[in-house]
């Protein structure tokens, strides 16, 4: 029996946040626990839930052993979970929500990785497992030992972000879905825009090379030129491995529109024809935006009929009266001036002031 290698690594861990969250309120924290080459434990913070969201950002430091096959130089698996936990009863008890266990041997010599993990539950059976995101970040340098060793393959799986464009690979290749997917490019833009309710019925069971060659997604993504048109053209995969999902039952009315869609053999009048009659058949409303926005015109108080019935309400007619009875100007002995009403001499006596009369 070959002797193993043995390795001695720093760890640099920092516990970012916890993301979807579905608490409102509350004060979560993490324990965290080296399960295999070393007795490290520790406690974060203990943080608010804030928009369904808390966020630690504290680092931790500890050193790890670690061994590896000498005839292969793989490094064995060292597991380092991460338990999340909610404080009850004003922090005297806690429950714990979930965890996650990361393999620290994947991360060997490199810097800093930034790793999404779901977490896991404790009791599924009689729980209700939450979808919270655990956020860190890992990075390990060797300290002792051969610095020839091999990680272990990673368990982690890209996803896609929203918004950012994904990288071509070999194994994608194109063929008669090209063709396929360029013409229905020219049907979308000789045809009216096609609303946004339509993108559930944009979907087809062709089945491609790229389609085939993937066993871990039961879809693969059709690449277009056409921007607009690129969200409409998810196709599941007809691969023996995939399985039915909740998505997939949804999109099963729309098998009749992609199974004509996808004959490469018709001609453009055929697709136009094809594309008008099967676009009529999904109810659309039309007028749902104008409808929403009268509803909440009903709902409010029109400012133009106020100032109406307002202007309706008062009298402008020109009165004689009042233009009499307005303030006079007097000159009294001295040069002295005074304003008032026309009963203004009697009270002082007569000939004390006169009034001054202007001629137009």
């Amino acid at each position: 029996m070959m002797k193993k290698k043995k390795f001695k690594f720093k760890v640099d861990f920092e516990l970012e946040e916890l993301s979807s969250v579905p608490f409102v309120n509350g004060v979560l924290f993490c324990k965290m626990r080296l399960l295999d080459g070393g007795s490290f434990t520790a406690e974060s913070s203990r943080e608010v839930v804030q928009a369904n969201c808390v966020r630690w950002r504290k680092k931790f430091s500890f050193m790890c052993k670690m061994s590896a096959s000498a005839a292969t130089g793989i490094l064995d698996p060292c597991i380092y979970r991460v338990s999340v936990r909610k404080e009850l009863k004003g922090g005297k008890a806690y429950a714990k929500l979930g965890f996650a266990d990361l393999n620290l041997a994947e991360f060997a010599g490199s810097g800093n990785t930034t790793r999404r993990c779901l977490l896991e539950g404790y009791d599924t059976k009689n729980t209700r497992q939450d979808n919270s995101i655990l956020k860190v970040l890992i990075s390990m340098q060797l300290m002792s030992g051969d610095p020839c060793f091999k990680t272990p393959p990673s368990t982690s799986m890209s996803i896609p972000i929203a918004g950012e464009s994904e990288s071509l690979q070999e194994d994608r290749k194109g063929g008669e879905t090209l063709k396929v997917h360029l013409g229905i490019a020219d049907l979308s833009a000789k045809s009216a825009s096609v609303p946004d309710e339509l993108g559930a019925c944009g979907h087809s069971r062709t089945s491609s090379y790229a389609s085939q060659q993937s066993k871990v997604s039961g879809y693969s993504t059709c690449h277009s030129r056409s921007s607009s048109f690129s969200e409409l053209c998810h196709r599941r995969n007809t691969s023996v491995g995939s399985t039915s999902t909740g998505v997939e039952s949804i999109l099963e009315p729309c098998d009749e529109i992609e199974q004509k869609i996808a004959e490469p053999n018709l001609d453009t009048a055929d697709k136009e024809d094809t594309a008008s009659e099967k676009l009529s058949r999904c109810p659309v409303k039309q007028d749902s935006v104008e409808s929403q926005l009268k509803r909440v015109d009903d709902t409010r108080v029109d400012a133009d009929d106020i100032v109406e019935k307002i202007l309706q309400s008062q009298d402008f007619s020109l009165d004689s009266s009042a233009e009499e009875e307005g303030l006079r100007l007097f000159v009294g002995p001295g040069g002295s001036t005074t304003f008032g009403s026309h009963h203004l001499p009697n009270r002082v006596g007569s000939g004390a002031y006169e009034q001054v009369v202007i001629k137009r």
